[in-house]
């Protein structure tokens, strides 16, 4: 299906999720989280697959992978960087599977950009088989006017909250989790104060001197990203630089939802 490609954020930005992954905790602990759903020889589907950093990995856990986006660049880089072939320009609401046929289908920080969101939900649920699972991972506050001014060609309509899209999924699937990432906030003053020292440099600056950098596999399996609770199964991100006392609580910053389709 031709699909007129209304993102241009990769054409400008090149496969910069895969970079992400060396660097970034947050998103790394969301393809992680996404990640643990996977299971080799099952038929995964990666709606908004964007330059094909969830593919590469669920690929290398022996998920047989199906991409779709509306960007023909990044449809284009998801097939360089990942490897997968089985890539599509298109739409949620008419997804290139079978009914009753998908293992996983995975939605990270799309939900917002679907104009038909309820529809999508209930293609994705036609297309699972009995088991079978959808994740759905969008942030909990956008500011859609800051986000417009600062991207050009932004298309987030609207932001959608968990309580709605619980509401939505449980029509076709039943709820099977809900939970949330969260990052650390400061004690009083130290934000203030460790944000200072990053805008000048200093704490860039004692990163190189005393952090021996690693390598893409080694970030990946070796540092210690999250935490976990026993029962809502939060995430809970480290500080990319404050010890664990000067932490005050955790902020919810992204939610995740699984349904599970009887």
């Amino acid at each position: 299906m031709a699909v007129k490609n209304t993102f241009k954020k990769y054409d400008k930005s090149g496969a910069y999720h895969h970079q992400l992954m060396t660097s970034d905790p947050f998103y790394i602990a969301k393809i992680h989280k996404a990640l643990s759903f996977v299971t080799a020889g099952g038929l995964v589907c990666d709606v908004g697959c964007g330059d094909g950093v969830f593919l590469k990995y669920a690929k290398a856990a022996g998920a047989d992978m199906v991409g779709i986006d509306t960007s023909e660049e990044g449809i284009k880089l998801a097939k360089e960087f990942s490897g997968c072939e089985n890539l599509h320009i298109g739409f949620a609401h008419e997804l290139p599977l079978e009914n009753d046929s998908t293992d996983l289908i995975v939605m990270i920080d799309v939900i917002n950009y679907l104009e038909d969101y309820s529809g999508a939900i209930k293609e994705a649920a036609r297309k699972l088989k009995s088991g079978g699972k959808l994740i759905i991972m969008s942030p909990i506050d956008v500011d859609l006017k800051e986000e417009r001014n600062s991207i050009d060609d932004s298309w987030q309509s609207h932001v959608c909250n968990s309580k709605e899209l619980e509401t939505i999924i449980a029509k076709d699937m039943a709820v099977s989790e809900v939970s949330f990432i969260k990052k650390p906030v400061l004690k009083f003053g130290l934000s203030f104060a460790i944000n200072i020292l990053i805008r000048s440099g200093i704490i860039n600056l004692l990163r190189t001197l005393l952090i021996r950098p690693k390598s893409e596999t080694q970030t990946n399996k070796d540092t210690p990203i999250t935490t976990k609770t026993d029962i809502q199964q939060d995430i809970y991100l480290k500080h990319s630089f404050a010890p664990d006392c000067l932490i005050k609580n955790h902020e919810s910053i992204e939610f995740v939802i699984v349904g599970t389709k009887e």
